[in-house]
């Protein structure tokens, strides 16, 4: 799951949800639900995150991954409740 990592690695950086928000221009509310797994991350938001946390390729590749993991699953669950 893209949102344990996304939280691990701001956590790395010792900023609080609030400071890093505004550090990468989100609004603190939708930035909460990267980390809470109630949005999935887009490439533009992995972009902004791992280089404000300054992410080693590998580190940037692996929320990619997990994000398009998720999204993946997020569509497979609407289209078998339809």
């Amino acid at each position: 799951k893209a949102h344990k990592w996304i939280r691990k690695f701001r956590e790395r950086t010792r900023m609080s949800q609030r400071g890093f928000s505004k550090l990468i221009g989100i609004d603190c509310g939708n930035y909460s639900k990267y980390e809470n797994g109630r949005l999935c991350a887009g490439d533009d938001f992995i972009d902004r995150f791992s280089e404000t946390c300054k992410l080693s390729d590998v580190e940037a590749e692996l929320i990619r991954a997990l994000s398009s993991h998720d999204k993946l699953l997020c569509f497979v669950i609407r289209e078998d409740e339809k």
